[in-house]
C-alpha cells in the first residue's frame, strides 16, 4: 500500500529492524486477548509496580542487612509522573535495569552460569523496553565491574588477567541483547 502511493510512502518507510519501545505494546496486546482494556492496563500498571519494588527490595537486599526503610522510602521512584504520562516502557526498562543489576551483582559473589543468562535476558528485555535505558545500564554494570576491579586490585595489590575477560564478557552480553 505504501509502496503504490507517492505521497504516503513521501513521509512513511516500513522498518524492517527490531526497534526498541515496543515490549509494552506487545504486553498490553497480550493483556487484551485475555481481558478488557480497561483492566488490561490496570493490571500492566500492577505489574509494572510489583515488578519495582521486587526488584528494588532484590538490590537493597543484597547491598544492605535491613533493607525495609529504603524500600519505604524508594516507594515515590516508583509512583513517579512518567506512570501517569503513560510512559510503561521507559519504566518497564528501569524495572529490568534493576534486575540486571541484582542478577550481576549476585555474579560478581559467586560466578553461577544462571545469573549469566539472567543477565543477558535482562539486558535483551531492557533493549526491547527502551533504548535509553538500555545505554543506561551498559553504563551501570561496567562501572560495577570498573568499581569492584579497583577494589581487589587495591585489596591484593595486583591486576588478574580474568579482569579483561569479565570486561570481554560485558561487552559480548551488551552486543547480544542490542541484536
Amino acid at each position: 500500500m505504501i509502496q503504490k502511493d507517492d505521497f504516503i510512502s513521501n513521509y512513511y518507510h516500513h522498518l524492517h529492524e527490531i526497534v526498541p519501545n515496543y515490549f509494552s505494546t506487545y504486553l498490553l496486546f497480550f493483556l487484551n486477548q485475555i481481558f478488557t482494556p480497561i483492566i488490561s492496563e490496570k493490571v500492566l500498571i500492577f505489574l509494572l509496580l510489583t515488578h519495582f519494588f521486587i526488584g528494588m527490595a532484590l538490590i537493597l537486599k543484597s547491598i544492605s542487612s535491613k533493607p525495609h526503610l529504603f524500600l519505604l522510602l524508594s516507594t515515590p521512584l516508583g509512583l513517579n509522573y512518567l506512570l501517569g504520562f503513560g510512559f510503561y516502557n521507559f519504566l518497564f526498562g528501569i524495572n529490568f535495569l534493576l534486575l540486571s543489576i541484582w542478577f550481576y551483582l549476585n555474579y560478581l559473589k559467586e560466578f553461577k552460569f544462571y545469573y549469566l543468562i539472567g543477565i543477558f535476558l535482562c539486558t535483551a528485555l531492557t533493549y526491547l523496553c527502551h533504548g535509553l535505558v538500555f545505554l543506561i545500564e551498559i553504563c551501570i554494570l561496567t562501572t560495577i565491574l570498573s568499581f569492584k576491579i579497583i577494589q581487589d586490585v587495591y585489596n591484593e595489590k595486583q591486576f588478574r588477567k580474568w579482569y579483561i575477560l569479565e570486561y570481554i564478557k560485558v561487552g559480548f552480553i551488551f552486543y547480544l541483547g542490542s541484536i
